[in-house]
């Protein structure tokens, strides 16, 4: 689903804002949206493609890169306040400028300020992201702040009991290096129990590359 002209034009965001922190990237989902409703209360899957492009500044060094791969997650939303929260993990690769192997795996909080269903912008809004940038020669843990809006177009759903949308996220990373640690669920930027568990077990497992469980074991 990447296109050149995609590429090109988060290069040329990227480079311009000079990456006011050490990481900065400039991203788009395309992915199904599946809606459950029980009263006022929405509950959400995504799964969809992530592309990522953007810059990172070690020392002196400016290097940019151009990442893709996955996406999935869950949400709340209140029809009635249009509050959202969504849970998002990610796991992308691809190169550096230098032609050097990248990947970025990690997870996304969002706290949508737009869960509304007549313009289908669900997930607009701010938020906190880690993840792990594994390099040829080095891991770099990172966590800033992003921000993001969605929107879509109601599709036949798979499932007739639900509602389907497939639909664009669009997203903006800045975040700074952290110090590498023994118990990583202390650099997360959030509660561990503002998250699902399942899905707080499923990202400490992308995170340190073992089974849910053993994660789960290792950071308590």
């Amino acid at each position: 689903m990447r296109t050149a002209s995609f590429v090109m034009l988060l290069a040329i965001i990227s480079w311009s804002v000079g990456a006011q922190e050490p990481f900065h990237a400039d991203g788009m989902s395309v992915g199904k949206t599946v809606l459950w409703f029980y009263g006022s209360q929405v509950e959400t899957t995504f799964d969809g493609t992530l592309e990522l492009t953007g810059t990172l500044q070690i020392g002196d060094a400016l290097f940019s890169f151009s990442v893709e791969g996955t996406s999935y997650g869950s949400g709340i939303a209140d029809t009635d306040t249009l509050a959202a929260t969504l849970w998002m993990l990610f796991q992308t690769s691809g190169t550096l400028d230098s032609g050097e192997f990248i990947s970025l795996r990690g997870g996304i909080y969002i706290l949508g300020e737009e869960a509304d269903l007549t313009t289908l912008s669900l997930g607009a809004g701010p938020g906190t992201f880690f993840l792990i940038a594994d390099l040829p020669e080095e891991s770099l843990w990172i966590s800033g702040a992003l921000t993001t809006t969605a929107s879509g177009s109601l599709v036949v759903p798979d499932d007739p009991l639900t509602m389907q949308i497939e639909g664009t996220a669009m997203f903006t990373f800045e975040g700074k290096f952290l110090a590498a640690s023994d118990v990583l669920i202390e650099q997360l930027p959030w509660d561990s129990t503002s998250w699902p568990l399942e899905t707080h077990e499923a990202l400490l497992a992308l995170l340190t590359g073992v089974k849910s469980e053993e994660a789960a074991e290792q950071t308590d």
